[in-house]
């Protein structure tokens, strides 16, 4: 918990600059990976087929 609070640093009020990193990018490469697998398994099922 000390770790965690000497980490933490000021920002100013109206400050807008400060990014912070919500680790939204992480879920476009779970998208992605489920959406290529799909794929994959369509293109799998359509060769059993024919």
């Amino acid at each position: 918990m000390t770790k965690a609070l000497e980490g933490l640093e000021l920002v100013k009020a109206g400050d807008t600059t400060a990014s912070i990193k919500t680790g939204d990018n992480g879920l476009v490469g779970i998208f992605a990976g489920l959406t290529m697998l799909s794929l994959a398994g369509l293109s799998l099922l359509r060769r059993k087929e024919d």
